[in-house]
Formats: structure tokens, sequence, C-alpha cells
């Protein structure tokens, strides 16, 4: 699983993935992914949450997004 994917099944409603991509920095988006792709292979869901999904929906800019893993 990638933290930001390109197309998911699971959530449904807005893929932010090219808003994300177009607020951080390259280097961190690719952290985001990296974090994706760990919490798969621990068979665990990565999310980004709080205030950062708040102000890129908003159009706010935003400092770099805490995340959650979830077991499944």
């Amino acid at each position: 699983m990638d933290l930001v994917p390109a197309r998911s099944s699971r959530a449904p409603g807005r893929n932010l993935r090219g808003l994300i991509k177009a607020r951080l920095p390259d280097w961190a988006f690719a952290l985001l992914g990296q974090a994706g792709e760990l919490a798969d292979q621990s068979g665990m869901s990565a999310c980004v949450v709080g205030g950062f999904v708040r102000d890129l929906l908003l159009g706010r800019n935003t400092p770099l997004p805490p995340f959650a893993t979830f077991f499944r």
C-alpha cells in the first residue's frame, strides 16, 4: 500500500494525492510513500491525519504531516 495511493478502492471520498504532491517538497512526498510501503509490509495501514489534511483542503500552507498507523 502506498500512503498516497494513485487510486484506492478502500477509502471512499476525495483522493488527495495530487494536492499532497503539489504542496510538499519532493523529499517529504517520497518519505510518505516509503512510510506507506513499510506499513503495508508490516500488515498495517498508514494514513495522513490531523490539521495537515484540514489545511490541505482549505488551501492553507501546511507543515509536514503527521501520520498514523493501524493494524489490519
